[in-house]
């Protein structure tokens, strides 16, 4: 399993109030869509680039692309002025799971 490729729609300044649409491509092999969930992580960053105060959004299934491959999307809402980043992450998804942290398994793009 692995993040391909992440795309979005920005290249320019974002707005308070405005969104950004974030694609990614995943390789989940031998798993399918139902076995992981896929987020964006974003939020505000500190001055070492990294994200603080994180919140997250889930990214929706858009279509197989074939050999394992599928492709993902997901809206950012920009609640804030100031520096922001995101990144994505794929988590295990399982009703047995009591919370998605349990296995301690997160990929991240």
């Amino acid at each position: 399993m692995r993040v391909e490729r992440v795309e979005d729609d920005g290249g320019r300044d974002l707005a308070v109030g405005s969104t950004l649409t974030v694609r990614a491509w995943i390789f989940l092999g031998a798993l399918q869509p139902s076995d992981v969930k896929v987020e964006i992580y974003h939020g505000p960053l500190d001055a070492g680039g990294e994200i603080i105060a994180g919140e997250k959004e889930t990214m929706n299934l858009v279509q197989e692309t074939g050999e394992g491959r599928y492709l993902y999307s997901g809206v950012i809402f920009c609640r804030r002025a100031g520096r922001q980043g995101y990144n994505v992450r794929v988590l295990p998804c399982h009703v047995d799971l009591a919370h998605p942290f349990q296995t301690g398994l997160i990929l991240w793009g």
